[in-house]
């Protein structure tokens, strides 16, 4: 399953086909695969949903949200994430 995991703020417009994103598709079509992808936009989610899910992924969303030191801090929620999650990620 191809995902792209996008940061931005703006909504994703690019092709979601993987040949449509290649320039010379129409010259070299045979030999580029032709996929669509997942986008997951990070700015669909609030820091509360995020936490909710209370996975490891989500949890690299939520980190990769905040945008400095005090906002991390002030998640208390994240510990439960974190005492199911393998020493082995962290």
């Amino acid at each position: 399953l191809p995902v792209v995991y996008y940061e931005g703020t703006s909504t994703w417009s690019a092709p979601l086909n993987f040949k449509d994103r290649v320039f010379l598709n129409n010259v070299l079509g045979d030999y580029i695969p032709s996929f669509n992808y997942l986008v997951v936009p990070l700015n669909k989610y609030s820091k509360q949903d995020l936490i909710e899910k209370n996975d490891e992924l989500s949890l690299i969303f939520l980190i990769n949200q905040l945008q400095n030191s005090s906002e991390f801090h002030a998640l208390k929620d994240i510990r439960n994430i974190l005492q199911k999650t393998p020493q082995i990620i962290y």
